[in-house]
């Protein structure tokens, strides 16, 4: 048993999980035991959890969703036995019963994505950014999207910015190692002035790191990255709410300035959970800046090429999809 420091209010309880687990037809059940325990301490009705263990469970049919049901019941009778007058001791305040999402920052970035018009995602797998490419395999399929796993970081990204000249909103995500493999390919995106959306969720160290430990220490790299300067954006938000409605933003300026936009997350927002207001679609607004869809262009005098990368005023050149009729042109990485 572990020692309790003198003069303080920390009291020691010892549950039985596994033996209650067992009484119950098996000890696998014991972490739901412990749930009820803590329900007990912090005042819960038990019966709040129905819906998540028949979420879980529901699957596997009624019985065990009735034996995980019981297991959170005999827990929490227990420890409302043992706690006694103390039963109440820390007591949360009910919720209002308005429904809110549960959910961590890479969920609320893919789903951004896809409210943001994005329908393509390439991508090679690592901490902690895998689960970006993980929810968009499940949900872009749904609607008329695809998800690619590269054999690296530099095929992701050459990848998004060949689908982004298509005309296809896409994004690659990664963090500091693959970052740093995408240098010259975000510098090509750069330089042809092709929108690109790339999301880096920073980790611990150089090289290989700690990857599953927390740092910020990619903002200079992404900021001063590549060779040679080109014009790009980058955004960090700071909660996971901010990650949905962000990500949407960042493809709208990657494609209105024709830029690449970093996206800055860590390891905390990304994989951190957080109970957030019902994300809505009614804040979302999609801009394609001078992207022409048309599916024909007016002919110019003397059947000239269309002019990417014309001088305007602004500064941003007008853009059209490959394969347009009367939109024909070059593009290139070599300065122009």
């Amino acid at each position: 048993n572990p020692t309790i420091p003198d003069n303080t209010d920390v009291n020691l309880y010892v549950i039985p999980f596994t033996d209650i687990a067992s009484e119950l037809g098996t000890s696998l059940m014991k972490n739901m035991v412990a749930v009820g325990a803590s329900s007990a301490v912090l005042g819960l009705d038990e019966t709040a959890y129905l819906n998540v263990v028949e979420e879980i469970f529901g699957r596997k049919g009624e019985q065990v969703v009735q034996k995980n049901m019981d297991a959170i019941k005999r827990g929490s009778q227990y420890m409302k036995e043992l706690l006694g007058e103390k039963v109440n001791m820390m007591q949360l305040e009910k919720a209002d019963g308005k429904k809110r999402m549960f959910m961590i920052g890479n969920d609320a970035i893919a789903f951004g994505a896809v409210a943001g018009g994005a329908r393509f995602m390439s991508a090679y797998p690592i901490t902690p950014a895998s689960e970006i490419m993980e929810y968009l395999i499940k949900k872009l399929p749904k609607v008329g999207g695809t998800v690619i796993q590269t054999e690296d970081e530099i095929a992701a990204c050459t990848m998004a910015i060949g689908a982004n000249y298509a005309g296809v909103r896409t994004l690659t995500a990664s963090a500091g190692p693959g970052l740093s493999l995408m240098m010259e390919a975000i510098g090509l995106a750069g330089i042809t002035e092709t929108p690109l959306v790339i999301v880096d969720t920073q980790r611990g160290g150089p090289s290989t790191g700690l990857p599953t430990k927390q740092e910020q220490s990619d903002l200079m790299a992404m900021i001063y990255g590549t060779h040679g300067e080109i014009p790009k954006i980058v955004m960090a938000p700071s909660t996971v709410e901010e990650a949905f409605y962000d990500i949407v933003e960042a493809f709208n300026l990657a494609e209105e300035y024709q830029v690449p936009v970093i996206f800055l997350t860590d390891l905390q927002l990304s994989l951190g959970k957080q109970t957030v207001e019902p994300l809505t679609l009614d804040k979302v607004e999609i801009r394609r800046g001078k992207l022409d869809l048309e599916a024909e262009l007016p002919e110019r005098e003397n059947k000239a090429y269309f002019k990417r990368y014309e001088v305007t005023e602004d500064g941003v050149s007008p853009r059209v999809l490959p394969g347009m009729k009367n939109g024909v042109h070059h593009v290139t990485g070599v300065e122009h």
